[in-house]
């Protein structure tokens, strides 16, 4: 179940129920609270409105939907809009790459992402890497033998 924090901008994730399939990997680290630009927080509010008793944020039929129904709505709106489409893994990807390159800490991109392992996040992330000036100098003289 979802809450919506307006006031900070972010979707706090409840523990999961007993009766509920659990998510791959940890389910304790599936629980994360999740940062929203104001722009996220008007779709949330749509959401809400056109689904207002809805246990879970994004329904069809009343019941939720998975990642492959919501990559074929997400590829028909980008469609729809002009926009590349990218699916939920790959926004999940840019968002981390986007986050370390920005400074971030790997630990705390490990702990939005979901993630009970520090090597799955990095798996998540693209650093991009600048070559330094005069690089082979500074190879020459880390290899050389005195």
């Amino acid at each position: 179940m979802f809450s919506v924090d307006m006031t900070h901008l972010k979707v706090k994730k409840t523990p999961r129920h007993i009766n509920e399939k659990l998510p791959k990997g940890n389910a304790h680290y599936s629980v994360r609270d999740i940062y929203l630009v104001p722009e996220a927080v008007e779709i949330i509010k749509n959401a809400h409105e056109i689904n207002p008793d809805g246990e879970y944020l994004f329904m069809c039929h009343g019941r939720t939907i998975n990642n492959d129904t919501f990559n074929e709505r997400l590829r028909k709106y980008c469609n729809d809009a002009g926009v590349p489409y990218k699916s939920s893994h790959k926004l999940r990807l840019t968002v981390a790459s986007t986050l370390k390159a920005a400074g971030v800490e790997t630990a705390y991109l490990q702990k939005a992402l979901g993630h009970s392992n520090r090597a799955m996040t990095e798996h998540y992330i693209n650093e991009t890497v600048e070559e330094p000036k005069n690089i082979e100098d500074q190879l020459m003289n880390a290899l050389s033998i005195c």
